[in-house]
């Protein structure tokens, strides 16, 4: 019973990190149209619950799958182990690439920073979303896969970490989603 439990929470985990990605892209909508420091701080206005959200459901997510890996798993196979790394590669990215910029816009005056400035922060936002949601879809990879070897699942995570920067690299530049003209970072 207590096994069923606790893959219920993990597997409810791990929903929450899929709805809290969904939210924050669609925040990222609204910030990728902000043409000032206002505009965009109004858009991540709501993102404090959105942190809550998701660190609560990766904590739970770690407790229970350190718990489940230990105790019905014995640590046999490297995708454990190398979806642990994963999630805190995650966390990471998100800490450097979203929580930085998110605490200086929402800090800045309203004509604190230029359009360039903020420009950046929407293509240094949109990267870090890309690279943490391409991640965890490595970390549902491995999970469903299951490699053993850890080469297998080493590749996998590299995979989606190229992936990430690769497909993040062209959604960082693009300026906004009313049309704006394109900016490079």
């Amino acid at each position: 019973m207590v096994h069923l439990l606790l893959l219920f929470l993990h597997v409810t985990a791990a929903m929450g990190i899929v709805a809290g990605l969904g939210i924050e892209g669609a925040v990222l909508v609204r910030v990728r149209a902000a043409r000032t420091t206002a505009e965009a701080r109004d858009a991540l206005g709501s993102t404090r619950y959105l942190q809550r959200l998701m660190g609560l459901s990766m904590l739970t997510a770690i407790v229970t799958g350190i718990y489940l890996a230990t105790a019905y798993w014995g640590w046999r196979g490297a995708w454990m182990g190398m979806a642990m790394l994963t999630i805190v590669a995650i966390a990471v990215v998100g800490g450097l690439m979203t929580g930085r910029p998110t605490k200086r816009l929402m800090r800045a005056t309203d004509k604190a920073l230029g359009t360039d400035e903020i420009v950046a922060v929407q293509g240094q936002l949109s990267m870090s979303y890309v690279i943490r949601l391409v991640l965890f879809l490595g970390i549902v990879f491995l999970m469903t896969t299951k490699p053993t070897s850890g080469p297998s699942a080493l590749l996998v995570v590299l995979v989606a970490a190229a992936g990430g920067v690769a497909a993040g690299l062209p959604v960082a530049r693009m300026r906004g989603a009313q049309g704006h003209p394109e900016t490079s970072t």
